[in-house]
């Protein structure tokens, strides 16, 4: 309505404004297509820069989560089991096992000697557990400036011997599970 009140007001405008409506008309048909087509295309003014698309990275494969404890379910015992091999005197053991936090869990000790023997057959188990000498809680009763440690040798029983507390073996932690 304003608009033809503009167009009665000023006749001469009203060719400028037919062609001005004429020339829209156009720019949309060659724009948008004439409708039978399917799909429509949009023109794009030659200044404007297509969108980048950006390229995904090439998938990695997946790394394999490793375990940091293995639960043996005959005892209920947990066992850290996170490729710590790092050898320690006998105090300093007893204190790792004391401080780790792994898991979840924060109540680790150093397994007694009987405990270390029954995880040798179960050792397959393990994902980190190499042929080395572990450290038990069990101190010598004749000489407590001793304690025993279990080798984990190739053999298919392990060995149990008694070690001066200063000399360094290696830790494996222990918690009750269940």
């Amino acid at each position: 309505m304003i608009l033809m009140n503009f167009i009665k007001k000023f006749p001469m405008r009203k060719t400028l404004l037919s062609t001005l409506i004429l020339f829209m008309m156009l720019v949309f048909l060659i724009s948008c297509g004439d409708g039978n087509k399917k799909k429509t295309e949009l023109v794009r003014p030659s200044i404007v820069p297509a969108p980048v698309v950006a390229k995904k990275p090439p998938l990695k494969s997946v790394p394999k989560i490793k375990k940091i404890v293995m639960t043996d379910d005959s005892t209920g015992l947990m066992w850290q089991d996170d490729g710590s091999d790092k050898q320690r005197d006998w105090y300093g053991a007893v204190k790792y096992c004391e401080n780790l936090g792994l898991s979840g869990f924060s109540d680790w000790r150093l397994p007694m000697r009987e405990e270390l023997v029954n995880i040798f057959a179960k050792k397959e188990k393990f994902q980190t557990l190499k042929h080395s000498n572990f450290w038990s809680s069990s101190k010598c009763v004749i000489n407590d400036t001793h304690a025993w440690f279990v080798s984990f040798g190739e053999g298919v029983m392990p060995s149990e011997y008694d070690s001066y507390i200063g000399r360094k073996h290696t830790v494996r932690c222990v918690r009750i599970g269940k």
